[in-house]
């Protein structure tokens, strides 16, 4: 079991003008998150690494046009695997995949992965989820050298979706009192898993800012609002949610496929990457 540890001055530097927050991967947040999920087998991990490897090679010899980013759990379920693709729109990744469909070696490739780990991994599916720039709070999905994310998955109940809509700009508003220099990014999940699926993306640079701001999400921010804000938000928090679960994921690199410019500013994080020294 992980435990966070924090500082009292990691969380007093969450308070502070959000154009602190510099520009990571996925800034701006993507209209469009495509998120592959797998859970590994026991004992299959370094197998699966190799594959994925082996993968990113190749697409580096095709020249391969689309990055993604890879999250691996540290908390909540073991071995939990995202590859995150971002899109500008549906559109977007329609002509992503035609792209690919184009040159017959990468389409043979993204075909070939998922059969090579077929007998690795457990219950893979992708969900299709779209930003709500409305709910969220700052810009990006990732900040200046995030090597961490606190990903919350709330299922909202059935005919509530109104309500929870209030209850999250409640807690941007919180934000923006706080002038807190933290990245919120909601989306709303719209295929692939169940219906009221809401995802939370919060970045961080350390395991302690993580735990800073798993702090500051919680009682920080309700010492933030107002008295009415306060109250309104725990009963939101009632009637809206069915369950809520924050899982802690740590950024791979070197399972990534990262673009030149998320490598330019953070060259020491990315060396091992096999894309490293495309051009």
């Amino acid at each position: 079991m992980l435990v966070l540890m924090t500082r009292k001055s990691t969380v007093t530097g969450l308070l502070l003008s959000c154009t602190a927050v510099a520009q990571g991967p996925f800034t701006p947040a993507p209209a469009i998150l495509q998120i592959s999920r797998e859970l590994i087998k026991p004992g299959r991990s370094a197998a699966v690494a190799q594959i994925e490897k082996s993968g990113i090679a190749r697409a580096v010899e095709l020249n391969n046009p689309h990055p993604w980013l890879m999250l691996a759990s540290l908390s909540g379920p073991d071995n939990d695997h995202w590859y995150l693709n971002g899109y500008d729109s549906y559109a977007a990744f329609d002509a992503a995949a035609a792209q690919i469909a184009a040159i017959p070696e990468l389409a043979a490739l993204w075909e070939d992965l998922p059969r090579q780990k077929a007998d690795l991994v457990v219950d893979p599916r992708t969900v299709l989820a779209r930003y709500r720039q409305d709910l969220s709070y700052s810009n990006g999905l990732s900040g200046a050298h995030t090597r961490f994310f606190l990903v919350s998955t709330v299922h909202v109940r059935p005919g509530h979706i109104a309500e929870f809509t209030e209850l999250r700009r409640i807690v941007r508003r919180g934000h923006q009192q706080a002038r807190a220099a933290d990245i919120l990014s909601v989306y709303e999940v719209e295929s692939g898993t169940a219906d009221g699926t809401f995802l939370v993306f919060s970045p961080s640079a350390s395991l302690d800012e993580a735990g800073a701001l798993s702090q500051f999400h919680g009682r920080g921010l309700e010492n933030a609002l107002s008295d009415q804000d306060r109250t309104r938000l725990r009963d939101l928090s009632i009637s809206a949610i069915d369950s809520s679960e924050t899982v802690l994921f740590r950024v791979d690199p070197s399972l990534s496929y990262p673009l030149r410019e998320w490598i330019e500013p953070d060259p020491e994080f990315w060396r091992e990457n096999l894309a490293f020294n495309r051009r």
